[in-house]
């Protein structure tokens, strides 16, 4: 499924790891803004539309692999 997504929109999922109820994912680095700072920009959080999309496409990416 990594290289069906290979998309200039999309970061790149190399590989997921699973360790004590933790995911880990070993992804392309995108440079520019951090996650950290993208979070603080949201103070009041994300619409729920937008996070429901990305919670179903982390999903799907996890189910398929």
């Amino acid at each position: 499924i990594n290289n069906t997504l290979d998309h200039p929109s999309f970061i790149k999922l190399h590989a997921v790891y699973e360790g004590d109820n933790t995911f880990y994912m070993v992804m392309d680095l995108l440079e520019g803004r951090s996650l950290h700072d993208e979070l603080n920009n949201h103070k009041n959080g994300f619409p729920e539309d937008i996070v429901r999309n990305v919670m179903w496409v982390n999903l799907f990416i996890l189910i398929i692999q």
